[in-house]
C-alpha cells in the first residue's frame, strides 16, 4: 500500500518551462536522475511539479497517465541506519524474520510502475546510495528522482544542475571602442523568471505591491544581487511588507541579515538564508570547510592554479585542494564556469557572503587577503611582458579579462593598508598597457597616481616604473604636463637600476611627455631612448621609440628624418604583427602626407589607421586618425563632412575620458572655428549633430564609402570585425 504521494503546493511554480521539458526528457531516458544544485535553487519544487507531469498528475484530460508517484522526504531523517525503515514505512512494508526490510521494499515494487522521488538525500547521500541501487536493480520497472546538493554517485546516475532563475538582463554596457554602446539587453526585465517570481510573492507578501517601469531597475538589481535563487528572492520578496524594493536592493550587502522572514510552517533552515547555508556548510569535511571560507577573497571568476597558490595551507594541504574544491563543486557552492581551456569557478553572491562571514570568525580575513594581493601581482608582473605595448595573445587578453576582478581587488587592498604601497606601484606597472588595451585610461590614472602618492617609501626602481606608466597614461588621456615632474624623476633613478628595457622605456615616455613644452628636449631625449634600446632584441619598444622620434621630428619640421623614424616603425610593427605600432605609424604618416600636400595618399593611410585602431579597440588611436580624418577632409574642400568627422572625434574622445592634449586640443578648436565661419553657426550645429551619432566605422565611411580599393578592403574589415557583434546607435547615414 503506497501511503505518500506527491505533496500538492501551495503557491504556482514561476518560470521554469525549459527546466521542467529537459528533467521530463532525463526521466524518459535515465531510471535514476539527481536535481543538485545550492540550497535554496529550488530543487525540490521542480522535482514535485516534474514528477507530476511525468507521472501525469497534471496533464490535461485525455493523456494517459504514466507510472505512479511516491515523495520521500528525507530531510527530517537524522540517522542513516534508519533510512530503510523510513522508506518502508511510506510503503507499508513490515519486517520479516529472515529478511532485510531492503529485500522486502524490493518485494514489494517489483514489477510496479513507480517514480520515487527521494528529497534532501546531502545528509545521508552514501546510505540514500547503496539503497537507490539495490532498489533499481531489483525493480526493473521503477525509475527515482532524487535531490541533492552532491551527487549519489551510482553509475547511471543522470546529473542535471538546477540553475537559478533566468536574471534580467544588465543595462547597457559602456561604450565600445567603436562608439556605439554595446547592449546586452536581449528581452524585457520584467519577463525574467526572477523577476517574475519576487513579484508574484511581494504580491503575496504586500498585496498593495506592483512591478512597474519606476521600481523595475530595483527590482531587476535584487535578482541579480541574488543570483536568481528562488529561496532568497523569496525571502527578500517578503521583506515588502515593511520596505521598498529600493530599500531592499540598499541593504543586500548584508543579505543573511535582510532575508530571515521565511513561512512559521517552512523547516528552520529554510527560513533564513543563513540557516540554509549553515545545513550546507556543517556537512562538509573540515578541509572543505576552510576552502570555502578562503574562497570569499576571490572576486569574479578564479582559476584551480590561483586557489592553490592562495588557499592552501593552515588547515588543508596543498595536495587537498583540488580534491576539495571538486567536492564543493559537486555540493553546488562553488560553480563552474567551463572556459576554452582552463576550467574556471565562482562563488554565487550569497555564498561569498556566507563564506566572508565564516572567513572572519575564522580570523582569516587579512591573511588571506595578503596572499591573494602577492599571488596576482606576481600573475601581472609574469603576463606583463606579453601585452606590452597594448597588445598580446588572444588567449592572454582573455585571460587578463578573467582575472581583471582579481586584480583590482588586490589593488584596492593595498591601497587600504599602510605597507601596501610597493603591491599598488608594481600592480600599476604591470596593468598599465591592459588598460591601454581596454581603454581604461582615466581608472588606470586614479590607480597610479594613488599608488605613488600611498607608495612613497616604496623602493625606488618600483615607483620609477610606475611613475613611467603613469606617463604613458597621461599621454593616452591627452593630459602629459601631469606627469612630466614624475617621469623625469623616474629617468634618473632608472638609470641605476640595471635593466636597460625600463631604461628605454622610461627615456621614450620622457620624449613624449616633453614634446609639446620643449621639442628639442624632446628629440636629444628620444634619440637616447633608441641608443639604450639599439642592443635589446627588436620588439614593440623598438617601434614604440621610432613612433615617438618620428612624432619629435614631425613636430620640429624635420619631415625627411621624421619619415624614416615612422617608416622604420612601421615595417617593424607589421613583422611583429603589433597592430598599436601599425596604427599609430599610419596615423603619423598620413599626417605627415597631408602637411606635405598629398591629401588622397593622407587619406588613404588615414583609413587604414582607423581600421587598425577599430581592429585592436584602441580608443586613443581612433580619437587620434579622427581628428586628422577630418584636417584632410576640410582641406579637400569638404566642410560639411569634415563637421560630422570633427564631432564623430570629440564623442569618441569624451567616451573613453580623453582630452585631445595640448597640441591637438589646439588643433581641433582651430578646425572647428574655421568650420563654423565656412558653414555658419547654423549648418555647423547640424552637421555636428549628425556626426556626434556616428560610430568609427561611420566616421571611414563619411570618407566617401568605397572611394578606393583601400577604403573598401577597410569598410570590409570592420564590417567583419565590428558590426557583426556591435548593434549601431542612431541609424545615421554615412553618405558623404
Amino acid at each position: 500500500m503506497i501511503t505518500a504521494a506527491l505533496p500538492v503546493p501551495l503557491g504556482c511554480l514561476v518560470g521554469r518551462r525549459a527546466e521542467l521539458r529537459q528533467v521530463g526528457e532525463l526521466l524518459a531516458g535515465s531510471r535514476l536522475v539527481t536535481l543538485t544544485g545550492a540550497g535554496g535553487s529550488g530543487k525540490t519544487r521542480l522535482a514535485i511539479e516534474a514528477a507530476a507531469r511525468f507521472t501525469g498528475a497534471r496533464l490535461p484530460a485525455g493523456r494517459a497517465p504514466g507510472p505512479a508517484a511516491v515523495f520521500v522526504d528525507l530531510a527530517p531523517l537524522a540517522d542513516p541506519e534508519l533510512l530503510p525503515d523510513h522508506l518502508a514505512a511510506r510503503f507499508d512494508v513490515r519486517p520479516v524474520p529472515g529478511r532485510s526490510l531492503v529485500a522486502g521494499l524490493v518485494a514489494a515494487l517489483q514489477g510496479l510502475p513507480l517514480l520515487l522521488v527521494l528529497d534532501n538525500c546531502e545528509h545521508l547521500v552514501d546510505r540514500c546510495a547503496v539503497l537507490v541501487e539495490s532498489l533499481l536493480q531489483g525493480c526493473a520497472a521503477l525509475r527515482v528522482l532524487t535531490t541533492s546538493r552532491e551527487p549519489l554517485g551510482l553509475a547511471g546516475e543522470c546529473l542535471w544542475l538546477v540553475p537559478p532563475l533566468s536574471l534580467p538582463s544588465l543595462p547597457p554596457a559602456v561604450p565600445d571602442p567603436d562608439g556605439a554602446a554595446v547592449s546586452t539587453q536581449a528581452t524585457d526585465p520584467a519577463a525574467s523568471d526572477a523577476v517574475q517570481l519576487f513579484a508574484v510573492r511581494a504580491r503575496e507578501a504586500n498585496p498593495a505591491f506592483r512591478l512597474s517601469a519606476e521600481n523595475l531597475p530595483a527590482v531587476a538589481a535584487i535578482c541579480r544581487r541574488l543570483d536568481g535563487l528562488p529561496l532568497a528572492l523569496e525571502l527578500a520578496a517578503a521583506r515588502t511588507r515593511v520596505l521598498s524594493v529600493e530599500q531592499i536592493a540598499e541593504r543586500l550587502d548584508d543579505a543573511f541579515r535582510l532575508l530571515t522572514t521565511g513561512g512559521r510552517t517552512s523547516l528552520p533552515r529554510q527560513k533564513t538564508l543563513r540557516g540554509t547555508f549553515d545545513w550546507s556548510h556543517d556537512l562538509l569535511a573540515r578541509d572543505q570547510q576552510v576552502l570555502l571560507r578562503r574562497l570569499a577573497v576571490f572576486a569574479g571568476s578564479f582559476s584551480l592554479e590561483a586557489v592553490e597558490g592562495i588557499c592552501a595551507g593552515d588547515g588543508i594541504a596543498a595536495d587537498q585542494v583540488l580534491d576539495a574544491l571538486s567536492s564543493l563543486v559537486d555540493r553546488s557552492l562553488v560553480m563552474l564556469d567551463p572556459d576554452e581551456g582552463a576550467a574556471r569557478y565562482r562563488l554565487l553572491e550569497t555564498v561569498r557572503q556566507y563564506a566572508r562571514e565564516r572567513l572572519a570568525a575564522a580570523g582569516e580575513e587579512e591573511v588571506v587577503a595578503r596572499r591573494h594581493a602577492a599571488w596576482y601581482t606576481e600573475l601581472a608582473e609574469a603576463l606583463a611582458p606579453e601585452h606590452f605595448g597594448g597588445q598580446g595573445p588572444a588567449a592572454l587578453m582573455r585571460r587578463l579579462d578573467h582575472e581583471h576582478d582579481n586584480f583590482r581587488l588586490a589593488a584596492d587592498w593595498a591601497l587600504r593598508v599602510e605597507d601596501g604601497g610597493e603591491i599598488a606601484l608594481r600592480l600599476g606597472y604591470a596593468l598599465h598597457w591592459y588598460w591601454f588595451a581596454r581603454g581604461l585610461f582615466p581608472e588606470g590614472w586614479r590607480r597610479l597616481a594613488s599608488a605613488l602618492v600611498h607608495g612613497c617609501h616604496a623602493a625606488p626602481t618600483a615607483r620609477a616604473r610606475a611613475a613611467v606608466a603613469a606617463g604613458s597614461v597621461s599621454v593616452w588621456l591627452g593630459r602629459p604636463e601631469a606627469a612630466r615632474s614624475a617621469v623625469a624623476q623616474a629617468v634618473e633613478a632608472l638609470r641605476t637600476a640595471g635593466d636597460a628595457f625600463a631604461l628605454g622605456y622610461g627615456l621614450a615616455i620622457h620624449g613624449a611627455v616633453s614634446l609639446a613644452p620643449d621639442p628639442e628636449l624632446a628629440a636629444r631625449v628620444l634619440d637616447e631612448a633608441e641608443a639604450v634600446v639599439a642592443p635589446l632584441p627588436r620588439g614593440v619598444l623598438t617601434a614604440f621609440v621610432g613612433y615617438w622620434r618620428g612624432q619629435a621630428a614631425q613636430v620640429r619640421g624635420d619631415l625627411a628624418t621624421a619619415r624614416a623614424a615612422l617608416e622604420g616603425s612601421l615595417a617593424l610593427g607589421r613583422a611583429l604583427g603589433n597592430l598599436p605600432s601599425i596604427g599609430h605609424s599610419l596615423h603619423l604618416l598620413g599626417r605627415l602626407e597631408r602637411c606635405e600636400g598629398r591629401l588622397e595618399r593622407a587619406r588613404e593611410l588615414l583609413a587604414e589607421a582607423l581600421e587598425v585602431h577599430v581592429r585592436s579597440g584602441d580608443r586613443w588611436g581612433i580619437s587620434l586618425a579622427l581628428l586628422e580624418i577630418a584636417q584632410v577632409e576640410r582641406e579637400r574642400g569638404e566642410p560639411h563632412r569634415a563637421a560630422r568627422i570633427l564631432a564623430a572625434m570629440l564623442r569618441q574622445a569624451e567616451q573613453a575620458g580623453i582630452a585631445p592634449g595640448d597640441e591637438r586640443a589646439a588643433e581641433a578648436a582651430r578646425l572647428g572655428a574655421e568650420l563654423r565661419a565656412e558653414l555658419g553657426e547654423a549648418e555647423y550645429a547640424a552637421q555636428a549633430e549628425r556626426g556626434s551619432r556616428v560610430g568609427a566605422l561611420q566616421a571611414l565611411e563619411l570618407l566617401g564609402g568605397g572611394e578606393g580599393a583601400v577604403h573598401a578592403r577597410a569598410a570590409v574589415a570592420l564590417a567583419t570585425t565590428v558590426v557583426a557583434t556591435t548593434p549601431w546607435e542612431g541609424g545615421v547615414s554615412a553618405a558623404g
